[in-house]
């Protein structure tokens, strides 16, 4: 009677660790899912952005940004190509360092940003170096009127 006991308890808690484990597995397939679903929309947004922006900075030639790798998107690499105007397509590695420096600040306003956050009813905290009404920008007025962003 006691061995009986042992065994439907030790039963009992040998379905509950299967049931745990298909339940974990479900939530990690799902999770990945949604992960990649929101790595694919992200990963073209920041293509596009890249794109536009590389264009804007180097006034013309294409860059792109690829996945080294389809099958598996989120353990693929990326791979970044750009062609300056008058240059030849070729990866980052090979251009000069002025226009690495400018590749990967194109790739900047491709990053999404974290959403507003919205405080309902109160004031956002106060922190050091918070303004409710930030400044202009103090940047050299050469840099924007030479990257002909907007301001």
């Amino acid at each position: 009677s006691e061995l009986k006991q042992r065994y439907e308890f030790l039963k009992t808690q040998c379905d509950d660790l299967t049931g745990a484990k298909a339940q974990l597995l479900k939530a990690i397939d799902d999770i990945n899912q949604t992960s990649l679903e929101q790595f694919k929309v992200t990963f073209e947004q920041i293509r596009k952005n890249f794109a536009y922006t590389f264009q804007i900075l180097f006034g013309g030639g294409r860059a792109e940004i690829e996945l080294v790798t389809a099958e598996d998107p989120l353990e693929s690499g990326i791979e970044i190509v750009a062609q300056p105007p008058g240059t030849k397509l070729k990866g980052i590695t090979l251009l000069s360092g002025g226009q690495k420096t400018l590749t990967a600040v194109a790739l900047l306003p491709g990053a999404p940003t974290r959403p507003k956050r919205r405080f309902k009813g109160r004031s956002p905290p106060r922190t050091a170096g918070y303004s409710a009404h930030p400044q202009p920008s103090r940047e050299p007025l050469l840099f924007r009127s030479a990257a002909g962003l907007p301001r």
